[in-house]
């Protein structure tokens, strides 16, 4: 097993992943369809050649970004578009 194919898949997923956990509900959708977009992408070049790495390594980062959700992302919600929107104070304010 080449270890460091695996460790690339499974930072690059895993990034990924909660990346998509901590963006708003309404691009949560289209970013997750990207991923799978990537993954069948990276998984037709690299997967004749690293087979076990591939579904390894993203079944891991599934598994990482889950326990990332369970201790942290419940906790933390991901704020409404409008309350977390930019806010410019002047001197009215």
């Amino acid at each position: 097993m080449d270890w460091s194919q695996f460790f690339a898949v499974f930072v690059t997923f895993s990034l990924l992943w909660i990346i998509s956990q901590r963006m708003s509900r309404r691009h949560q959708g289209t970013f997750r369809i990207f991923i799978v977009i990537f993954a069948i992408g990276w998984a037709s070049m690299r997967f004749s050649l690293f087979p076990w790495e591939m579904v390894l390594g993203i079944l891991s980062s599934l598994i990482f970004s889950f326990l990332f959700w369970l201790l942290i992302g419940r906790y933390n919600p991901v704020g409404n578009e409008d309350e977390t929107g930019i806010k410019v104070y002047g001197l009215d304010d």
